[in-house]
């Protein structure tokens, strides 16, 4: 549930225990950071769902990089402005940011590079009308 960290879904996977030695059960599930105060002892377990992937940090490798055409962040979805230098490019996957968003992105760089939808409409096939359809005035 901490979207920053870069890490996706792993509240799931990782399970947090705390050692009470008072408790017929020593060990006591803990759900919330509400029940975890000072001095107790946490057991840390990974949860057999948990693979090495979702564990690996991805750091973007970022270069400053001059746009030709309009261009938004891929993080806070503004425009990136200026004539050159505009923003930062990552070579793994090609998303693009703000050199004041690039200290806020997560370490999740897919090493995939994705197809941008483009904003310009390709012409559709002309239509044409029948003389019989035509009404003149």
């Amino acid at each position: 549930q901490f979207p920053e960290c870069g890490f996706f879904g792993l509240y799931d996977k990782i399970l947090l225990f705390r050692h009470d030695l008072n408790s017929d059960n020593i060990l006591q599930r803990l759900t919330s950071a509400e029940d975890i105060h000072e001095g107790d002892l946490i057991e840390v377990v990974l949860s057999a769902q948990a693979t090495v992937e979702d564990f690996q940090i991805r750091p973007h490798a970022l270069y400053v990089h001059s746009y030709k055409a309009p261009t938004f962040c891929d993080y806070c979805g503004e425009m990136l402005w200026g004539l050159v230098r505009q923003g930062l490019k990552c070579e793994g996957c090609g998303l693009n940011y703000h050199k004041r968003c690039a200290f806020k992105i997560p370490n999740n760089c897919s090493g995939v590079r994705k197809r941008r939808l483009s904003n310009v409409s390709l012409p559709g096939p002309s239509l044409s009308v029948p003389p019989s359809l035509v009404i003149s005035l």
